[in-house]
């Protein structure tokens, strides 16, 4: 006997103009001593959305912004 298992895909929430972002980064820039380790960065993330950033070794990574 096989059962059949369906997984539906994940759909990404169609952005809504008349609500703002949920977090939004507008041209930020983060030294560390004479480093420059974030250079303008800048991304918009809309509510119901998820995201995360991975550098080099994974998410062992700072935020480009401590809050």
């Amino acid at each position: 006997m096989s059962s059949a298992v369906s997984i539906a895909p994940l759909q990404s929430p169609i952005p809504n103009p008349s609500m703002p972002p949920a977090v939004e980064f507008l041209n930020v820039t983060r030294h560390f001593d004479e480093v420059r380790a974030v250079d303008r960065l800048s991304f918009t993330v809309n509510q119901g959305e998820f995201f995360s950033l991975l550098g080099a070794i994974g998410v062992r990574e700072k935020p480009p912004v401590c809050a």
